[in-house]
């Protein structure tokens, strides 16, 4: 009987055939042995449709082929299993051996979604990563690579979404109704084998949701040198969201932070001699720090951080650096009455000196015994953030056993909040004061804690060394007690005492919250400013005042070149309802950008060479009859070839813009014209 080759009963044949085609590859090979094999038997005891065929390919060595009858469909039917037997041509059969046969499936079907288009809605302001809603494709392929989806993409690049390998689409930040009420998109899927399909149309709802707080607010505001008022908000609107709360009084206050600019805030570019001036301060005040110069070698050796400010700050390190001042400069006995003030920025000591803060003394100035003894007669210095005023009486006979104060202890935050603040002690024995920023010091029970003593004890051929940023210990021949910060302008005012006012001056900062004005004010509000004119608070009844009060407050900067740069603007708001309690307001912050300020140019033109007859020239000429001067903004000078009438109108416009409106331009405050060198009567000179 015919016996099929290396074939095993159990096992059977394994073949596969590539859906859409005929030709089968079947493992083993099959071939006839033992007899000449005439046809093949099909069969399947299971019932199933079998379309296959067995054609013999070589009779000699009994080889065979297996073929399907038509085109095979994996989605229809993706697994075969019959019976093979081989019918030799002297009539017997070989056993039947099953064959196993796989179509293997081809990508032929895209991706095909379940939905036309798919819809979704996500209220505004959720945080990232918001789920919205989930789409789905499907595949009609056969096989899990085909017909799996493996990807979902987004086509539009720029749309705050994504999407996962499992459909599901999320935000990627809070989203706007303002900016967007709707989102409009395609997204396309992929099987695994990366068949792409149709791209469907997805789009997205923004609900718009009532947040309490400020609307319309800019978030950068441009400032123009010279531009005076700039209104900051006029677009402001308070949204309170209807229902939440009926208002009884709303109180919006607005906070200019200027600490980083300068000295705390933009203020006239004088040296201090020269606002000290403008401010009407005793001209006898004496600067212990000047820039230095011929007179002023004492401060030579001292670190400065010179910015565009005319005034210099000195640096001291808390451990090298201070100054001696030469009694030629100012008198060691500052009487029993005087006025000490200083620019200070200073911070609380850190690391291992923070541990002794409460012994640490840090003196701004200082005057002791030169030698043999190291008594302090006057000194301010700083002990754990506070300012302390030592002002020892000298020894007089009558008074020799006199208890009298001999020390003031001022503890104020300034001290130490490495922020630049102005002081000022103010003596008129026994009484003292301190000012800081131009304001007096809110006088406690406790503070300033005023300490008595005994006058000094007499001594002979002892002289006194007046240090600024340490004090000198006679004794040990040594400095010690060292000053760690800036300071600059600091004055002192022998045997008089300086105006509240110009110590007011002296801090008052050019720019500032410009209030609405009293008639743009309703019934019931009020508008307040404080005395840096850097906060102001609006309070109102109703809505629509407050945002009209808001919408009027403006930055003002009257300095012809202010600092450049950015100043913070805070608004913080309380609405008060007529429940009692307080809805809340999220505090807002805007910026004011202060622009470059365009330098100023002065352009002289003239004719160059003055060529006339030899008779004017006896009678005398005018050298400078065609001189042009134009001040911040060139202008071409009158040709010299112009009619009469022309020179007349040049003339005029000249002295227009020479005389004329100046407003919003620096003053000349000097102007002179020098002839270098003597004119020659001499008829042959030419006079140039």
């Amino acid at each position: 009987a015919p016996r099929l080759e290396h074939v095993n009963s159990e096992v059977g044949y394994h073949a596969i055939v590539k859906e859409n085609s005929r030709n089968v590859k079947i493992m083993p090979r099959i071939r006839v042995l033992d007899a000449k094999v005439c046809r093949f038997l099909i069969s399947n005891k299971h019932h199933t449709e079998a379309p296959f065929e067995v054609r013999i390919t070589d009779d000699a060595k009994g080889e065979a082929e297996l073929f399907a009858k038509k085109d095979l469909n994996c989605e229809k039917h993706r697994n075969y299993k019959f019976d093979i037997a081989a019918v030799g041509c002297n009539g017997l059969v070989s056993e039947n051996v099953t064959v196993h046969l796989s179509v293997d499936d081809v990508n032929e079907f895209a991706p095909r979604w379940e939905e036309e288009s798919y819809q979704g809605s996500v209220d505004e302001g959720r945080p990232p990563h918001e789920r919205v809603l989930r789409v789905r494709a499907l595949d009609a392929d056969c096989t899990p690579k085909n017909s799996e989806i493996c990807k979902y993409d987004i086509l539009d690049a720029h749309v705050p979404f994504s999407i996962d390998s499992e459909g599901t689409l999320w935000t990627t930040e809070p989203l706007d109704w303002e900016v967007s009420s709707n989102h409009i998109f395609q997204v396309v899927a992929f099987d695994c084998s990366m068949k792409q399909s149709r791209p469907v149309t997805i789009t997205v709802r923004v609900n718009r949701v009532c947040r309490v707080g400020w609307k319309g607010l800019e978030e950068r505001v441009e400032y123009t040198p010279g531009s005076g008022r700039r209104a900051l908000f006029p677009d402001a609107q308070l949204e309170l969201c209807e229902g939440s709360c009926d208002p009884e009084q709303l109180t919006a206050r607005l906070t200019l932070a200027t600490r980083h600019v300068g000295k705390g805030c933009d203020r006239d570019t004088y040296s201090v001699d020269s606002q000290r001036k403008l401010c009407g301060a005793s001209s006898d005040s004496v600067d212990l720090l000047p820039s230095p110069g011929v007179g002023a070698e004492w401060t030579q050796g001292l670190p400065t951080d010179e910015g565009r400010e005319s005034d210099q700050i000195y640096e001291f390190d808390g451990a090298t650096n201070a100054v001696v001042i030469p009694e030629s400069t100012v008198s060691h006995n500052l009487t029993n009455t005087f006025t000490v003030g200083f620019w200070m920025r200073h911070k609380a000591p850190t690391g291992g000196a923070a541990h002794n803060a409460s012994h640490l003394k840090e003196h701004v100035l200082c005057n002791s015994d030169d030698h043999r003894m190291s008594r302090h007669h006057t000194a301010l210095f700083l002990r754990n953030c506070r300012l302390i005023l030592l002002l020892r009486r000298e020894p007089i006979q009558e008074e020799a056993n006199k208890f009298t104060p001999a020390e003031w202890r001022w503890k104020t935050p300034e001290v130490c909040d490495d922020r630049w603040h102005h002081y000022a002690v103010s003596v008129n024995f026994p009484e003292a004061s301190l000012y800081v920023d131009g304001r007096p010091f809110k006088v406690t029970a406790n503070n300033p804690e005023i300490v008595d003593d005994w006058p000094l004890h007499q001594t002979k051929n002892i002289n006194t060394t007046f240090v600024v940023g340490a004090c000198w210990q006679g004794k040990d021949n040594k400095m010690a007690f060292h000053f760690r910060g800036y300071l600059t302008g600091l004055s002192v005012l022998r045997g008089r005492t300086e105006s509240p006012d110009v110590l007011s001056c002296l801090h008052r900062c050019k720019e500032w919250l410009d209030v609405p004005p009293a008639d743009a004010q309703a019934t019931g509000t009020e508008v307040a400013s404080n005395a840096e004119r850097s906060e102001v608070t609006v309070m109102a009844r109703d809505q629509d005042t407050l945002e009209d009060l808001v919408s009027r407050v403006a930055y003002v900067n009257s300095r012809d070149f202010p600092t450049p740069g950015r100043r913070t603007v805070h608004i913080a708001t309380t609405v008060m309802c007529s429940n009692g309690k307080a809805q809340k307001v999220p505090t807002e912050e805007s910026w004011v950008t202060i622009l470059a300020a365009e330098q100023p140019s002065i352009t002289i033109n003239g004719t160059p060479n003055l060529a006339r007859e030899y008779e004017p020239f006896k009678q005398g000429i005018e050298l400078f009859a065609s001189v042009f001067i134009a001040v911040g903004r060139e202008r071409p000078a009158p040709s010299p070839s112009s009619s009469s009438q022309e020179e007349e109108e040049d003339e005029e416009a000249a002295t227009t813009w020479l005389c004329g409106d100046t407003r919003g331009q620096q003053p000349s405050r000097r102007s002179a014209a020098q002839v270098c060198g003597p004119l020659s009567p001499d008829p042959e000179c030419n006079v140039s």
